[in-house]
């Protein structure tokens, strides 16, 4: 699926300026198969560097939990990366997704290790954007407020999906944004969707718009979960599509609607 063509397709029809790139540590993932797994991230990174777009790299912890586990696997990627991409302005480092677990804090376990990597990538991008993911699967914040990183450009990931956060928006972040903004602590959303946390379920259209129009108000960027044809609700692509030409043909009901919130 993640072919030119069809980047170059979701950049056309759907205008977006920026793909995140969730390259999963376990999950028969990166710490399984390095070598194979980096080489399909370059061909990625490079085909979206050349449709001049941004790019997310994001190092997708998951059943991991806490981000120290494949510290060393995380060091030697980010500095192979990073001096590659030295001076490419479009690379953006998200470097631990969805940090989780009751022993996963940020003062004990996801500060020391984005303190461990942000150096290994300022020394071959000094002034890039990094992203740290906050704990609790990005839902937390209040120690990211009271203990926040020692560094310039950096944002914290929030994740948010209507489906588990139906009340309002606001009752969900409103409070959180105003203590990270007067500590200067930007917010980005990394995974927004219409459905519950898990990807799935029922989508609830009307209740994503309203949150897409409150994050445009408020300038906060997000990315949409997910661009994939698996069988998830929340994916973009149906089922049925098999490597064809043009995915536009095979958007699912998820995928129509994104591209209409998109393109208003």
């Amino acid at each position: 699926m993640l072919t030119y063509d069809n980047l170059k397709n979701l950049k056309k029809n759907f205008g977006i300026n920026c793909f995140r790139i969730a390259m999963y540590t376990e999950e028969n993932g990166y710490i399984s198969n390095p070598d194979n797994i980096y080489e399909k991230t370059i061909e990625l990174t490079d085909n979206l560097i050349d449709l001049d777009l941004y790019v997310i790299i994001d190092w997708h912890i998951l059943n991991d939990g806490d981000p120290n586990k494949y510290i060393e696997e995380s060091k030697e990627f980010f500095d192979k990366y990073s001096k590659k991409y030295s001076n490419c302005p479009n690379i953006i480092y998200e470097i631990c997704n969805e940090p989780n677990g009751t022993e996963t804090t940020w003062n004990d376990s996801i500060k020391p290790y984005a303190e461990t990597i942000i150096p290994i990538i300022r020394n071959n991008n000094k002034d890039s954007i990094i992203i740290v993911g906050a704990p609790h699967w990005c839902t937390k914040f209040a120690d990211v407020i009271e203990n926040p990183l020692n560094y310039e450009n950096i944002l914290y990931s929030c994740h948010y999906y209507v489906g588990t956060y139906i009340v309002d928006l606001e009752n969900y972040l409103n409070e959180t944004l105003e203590a990270m903004q007067n500590k200067n602590l930007p917010i980005i959303i990394t995974e927004f969707g219409m459905t519950d946390k898990t990807g799935d379920g029922d989508l609830y259209f009307d209740e994503f718009k309203k949150r897409v129009d409150y994050l445009d108000k408020n300038n906060i960027s997000w990315i949409y979960w997910s661009f994939s044809n698996t069988p998830n609700t929340s994916s973009i692509i149906k089922t049925d599509y098999k490597n064809q030409k043009n995915i536009m043909h095979y958007l699912s009901e998820s995928g129509k609607f994104l591209k209409d919130v998109l393109n208003k």
